[in-house]
């Protein structure tokens, strides 16, 4: 649908379009991405026909292999203006003749994250530099400005930042920024109504997150040059939501259809069956489910720690009544890869622990919003225990008082939450067992 609406819009102005992307195409729950480590979304990229796009925080996640193949692409410009590092070969820059008027883009990328989903001063992946105005990780005036330059020196007409900040730090650059004309800017899930003009230039935002969500947008600026004075105005912005949109590409779709096939043939497939609908807000109900999940796939752990919240935590989606497949538990339960390239932030650790660390554990008062399983006593000997990835970084999350003592983390042993209820969807399913009771259902 993307790209059928934007070649509409080429035919109709004649080419005088630009189609752009802010970012974060990927790491959105996709089981062909997931079992393809990100390999299938870089395809689909490729037969969007963007003209150029921005990586964002989550197009790190599957690591550098990854990011190395989206930076190949041969179909559009990929920018991340501020990021730098041996083997890093992102535009800083792209100039596009759009009729007679020369445009410059570049793109600013945030920093990256932590295990615990906070915002760290540091590189991707480990050597990746990120680079920001001195002293300020949340600045990136200087930076802007020497792009704008850049641009500038290449009798560009027009200077658009596709950047992949946030609202607050792209507003600082349309108010502190001279020759910036416009900024889209995303990572931010919070759309504008309309468009922000700022003392130089103006900034526009879907707040879209694609990737199966309901909530995907796609905006539409329009921008008038004066070609005698080469003076811009901004004339009008507008979002449709993809689902709204009419027009459907059939490469695109056959393509879509072919890495399907390839990478997730089962995804669509039902594989158990829900007597009630489970959702982010139906805390008891779902929480039932994923301990009597782990349960099954950690036969030998004796206790568990992870989040029971409504917004942010384990649980994002909604399960409706009825039939059950991979995919709709990936989107139920997806998981963002913090740091990038390793597992996800809400995925399981198992660890071996002695009885003091378990007494500890057990012990300890949690905060609200956490959920503990614990074994009715505590002999001395070793324990296997559960955690999730979040507060096993971070335990004051977790605790109002920390353990005296606390496991380190071992990633390697990570499951993803998502593949811990489709296994025990999986093995409901072949039982003839409804997944979150015990009820005769249908033999998946």
């Amino acid at each position: 649908m993307l790209r059928a609406f934007a070649e509409r819009r080429r035919l109709e102005t004649g080419g005088r379009v630009l189609f752009l992307d802010g970012g974060d195409a990927l790491e959105k729950g996709a089981l062909a991405e997931i079992r393809s480590r990100g390999e299938a979304t870089v395809r689909l990229l490729d037969h969007l026909a963007l003209d150029a796009r921005t990586i964002g925080n989550h197009d790190f996640a599957w690591g550098l292999e990854s990011v190395q193949q989206q930076l190949a692409s041969e179909s559009h410009q990929v920018l991340a203006s501020n990021i730098h590092g041996e083997g890093f070969h992102a535009k800083r820059t792209a100039i596009f003749e759009v009729g007679c008027v020369r445009v410059g883009v570049f793109g600013l990328v945030t920093n990256p994250y932590d295990e615990t989903d906070e915002r760290v001063d540091g590189p991707y992946l480990g050597t990746l530099t990120h680079e920001h105005d001195p002293g300020d990780v949340d600045r990136y005036v200087g930076v802007a400005t020497a792009l704008v330059r850049e641009l500038r020196d290449e009798k560009v007409d027009v200077v658009i930042g596709l950047n992949h900040l946030g609202l607050a730090r792209d507003r600082a650059l349309i108010d502190n920024v001279p020759g910036l004309d416009l900024v889209v800017s995303a990572h931010d899930h919070a759309p504008i109504a309309g468009y922000v003009q700022g003392k130089y230039g103006a900034m526009v935002a879907t707040g879209s997150f694609l990737g199966g969500r309901a909530d995907a947008r796609v905006g539409e600026t329009t921008l008038e040059i004066d070609l005698k004075t080469r003076a811009v105005r901004f004339t009008s912005t507008a979002a449709s939501r993809v689902d709204d949109l009419r027009d459907l590409d059939p490469s695109v779709q056959a393509e879509v259809e072919r890495l399907q096939q390839c990478f997730a043939p089962d995804a669509d497939v039902a594989i158990a069956d829900l007597e009630s609908p489970l959702g982010p807000y139906n805390v008891d109900a779902w929480t039932s489910v994923l301990d009597a999940a782990l349960h099954a796939k950690f036969p030998e752990a004796s206790a568990f720690l992870y989040e029971q919240w409504t917004s942010g935590g384990l649980i994002k989606g909604e399960l409706p009544k009825g039939p059950v497949t991979p995919q709709m538990l990936a989107d139920f339960a997806f998981s963002e890869r913090q740091r990038v390239g390793g597992p996800g932030f809400t995925a399981f650790d198992e660890l071996v622990v002695d009885a003091a660390v378990m007494r500890d554990f057990c012990s300890a008062p949690l905060r609200e919003r956490m959920h503990r399983v614990c074994p009715a006593e505590i002999a001395e000997q070793s324990y296997r225990v559960v955690i999730e990835r979040r507060p096993l970084y971070a335990p004051s999350l977790a605790f109002t008082t920390v353990p005296k003592t606390w496991p380190q983390p071992i990633d390697a042993n990570a499951v993803e939450v998502m593949d811990v209820l489709i296994d025990y969807a999986r093995a409901r399913g072949k039982a003839c067992k409804a997944l979150d009771r015990d009820a005769q259902a249908p033999c998946r």
